[in-house]
C-alpha cells in the first residue's frame, strides 16, 4: 500500500513539475495527452473496483497499464538522460514504479 501512496504523491509532483520549462518540454510536449488519459482511466478503474464490478475493473486495468507503458516508453526513449533531481523524482521515478507495480497487479490477478 505504501508504494501506491508514493507513486500518487510523485504523480502529484509531476503535475506541479509540468509548469517548469523542462517539465513542459517533457510532459506537455512529449507525454502529451497520455498523462491526462492515465488519470481518467485510473479513476474509472477505481470506480469499477469499489463497485465490485471486477470484470470491468480488469478491462480498465489493462487500459491503465497500456497507458503507463506508453508513457514509460516515451520517457525512456526521448528523455533517457536525467538532467535534474526534479526530473528524476517527478518524471522517471513515478512512471518506472507505476509500470513495475502494474505488472505485479497482473500477477496477482492471474494467480487469483
Amino acid at each position: 500500500m505504501f508504494v501506491w501512496s508514493a507513486i500518487h504523491l510523485l504523480l502529484f509532483g509531476t503535475m506541479i513539475f509540468q509548469f517548469t520549462a523542462r517539465g513542459k518540454e517533457i510532459i506537455v510536449d512529449s507525454i502529451q495527452w497520455r498523462f491526462a488519459l492515465l488519470g481518467v482511466f485510473n479513476s474509472v478503474y477505481v470506480f469499477f473496483w469499489t463497485r465490485h464490478w471486477y470484470i470491468l475493473a480488469f478491462v480498465l486495468s489493462l487500459l491503465v497499464s497500456a497507458t503507463v507503458s506508453q508513457i514509460y516508453y516515451v520517457v525512456k526513449k526521448n528523455h533517457g538522460s536525467r538532467q535534474t533531481l526534479g526530473e528524476e523524482a517527478f518524471i522517471h521515478l513515478p512512471f518506472s514504479l507505476y509500470h513495475g507495480c502494474e505488472w505485479m497487479v497482473y500477477d496477482q490477478w492471474c494467480d487469483g
